[in-house]
């Protein structure tokens, strides 16, 4: 019997996002907004960087339960029941 490997999914949204987060991760640590700090634009610009971290443990939790549904032949509900 001759198996063979399944396309991968493309999510482009994910990797626009990735990308946008990777350049917030980079302005946590050199902090470029300095000069506005105390104001509620500072507020609001921390605000976003600090969903970087989460995102990507969300974003690489999907994408490694997505390639074990497709490895395996299954749906989300049933790699959850396998659980």
């Amino acid at each position: 019997m001759i198996m063979y490997k399944q396309a991968s999914k493309q999510y482009y949204a994910i990797d626009v996002a990735k990308l946008i987060f990777a350049l917030a991760v980079v302005a946590i640590h050199i902090d470029p907004m300095f000069e506005f700090k105390g104001t509620s634009v500072y507020k609001l610009y921390q605000s976003f960087i600090y969903l970087a971290v989460p995102f990507f443990f969300i974003a690489s939790g999907f994408l490694m339960v997505e390639r074990l549904v497709m490895q395996r032949g299954s749906d989300a509900c049933g790699f959850t029941r396998g659980r």
